[in-house]
């Protein structure tokens, strides 16, 4: 009889302890199910509510676009032009940019401008456009710098040239160095391109040389355009042709070379030859 209650009495306790262990177990796990339960949700509603600000932003920037484009807030109704010239035609310039007005400032396309500009006035040598919102552009224009008076013998007219070789709007000044014009007939006028840049810069190379190398004073300077060639009149009366198609150092240097040999500096020659490759050919004038 003592051993059925000893038995009984294990199995009791038994069950009482696996009870005990068991309902952590069960709690632990609700706890789980029900944290899951509640991150899913906190994910959900932050995917949520990032989708709703994603819709918001893309429906602002939708209607932000529409105004944009149809509304005349950002219609052009204003041209700022920014010269470095007085001489400048400014009322020109916003002629040929009048079809630009009452456009969407959106639309406008900066290169259109920029090569229309250059086109009609070849003496711009730099065009930069900014933005001015909401209906504003700002437009400044560089123009080539002058570089040379010119001298038209054919017909008299004086005009200033850029370091482009295009002429300039503007009346020749005092410090510019001159370039007299030989066998063209037509009349030279602004913006018209007459030379080119290589050219012009031949040009210069010639009358430092002849000036500071090899010490020769300059009467002047006569460019013949159909003949491509540059006379340089030095004031004892001798005349040194040069083929603007070749190096100016190369050709003049024959001079230096050949200067004691044909007397240069005695007056005595009517002009000398340079154009041809390794040869020097001279001519003395009448009475030698």
């Amino acid at each position: 009889m003592k051993r059925k209650q000893n038995h009984r009495r294990k199995a009791f306790l038994l069950e009482s302890n696996l009870k005990k262990r068991n309902k952590p177990k069960i709690l632990r796990n609700r706890f789980l199910s029900i944290f899951m339960r509640m991150t899913f949700l906190r994910q959900l509603l932050q995917a949520l509510r990032i989708s709703t600000i994603g819709i918001l932003l893309l429906v602002g920037m939708f209607f932000f676009i529409v105004f944009a484009l149809f509304s005349p807030y950002f219609q052009l109704k204003r041209i700022n032009i920014i010269r470095d010239s007085p001489s400048l035609d400014i009322e020109r310039i916003q002629t040929k940019l009048d079809s630009f007005y009452g456009q969407n400032l959106f639309r406008v396309k900066q290169e259109t401008i920029r090569v229309l500009l250059m086109k009609e006035f070849p003496e711009f040598r730099k065009v930069k456009i900014e933005e001015q919102w909401p209906d504003q552009i700002k437009i400044t224009i560089e123009l080539s710098p002058p570089a040379f008076s010119l001298l038209n013998k054919e017909t008299a007219n004086f005009s200033t040239i850029s370091e482009d070789g295009i002429v300039l709007n503007q009346s020749p000044t005092a410090d510019l160095p001159l370039i007299a014009v030989k066998g063209y007939e037509k009349l030279i006028v602004p913006r018209m391109p007459f030379i080119t840049r290589a050219y012009l810069e031949k040009i210069k190379e010639a009358r430092y040389i002849v000036q500071e190398s090899l010490k020769l004073n300059i009467e002047e300077v006569i460019y013949i355009p159909i003949a491509k060639e540059l006379h340089i009149e030095l004031i004892q009366g001798t005349s040194l042709w040069l083929d603007l198609e070749l190096d100016i150092p190369s050709q003049l240097r024959k001079l230096e070379l050949a200067s004691s040999k044909i007397k240069l500096n005695q007056n005595r020659l009517e002009h000398v030859d340079l154009r041809i490759p390794d040869h020097l050919y001279w001519k003395e004038k009448p009475g030698y």
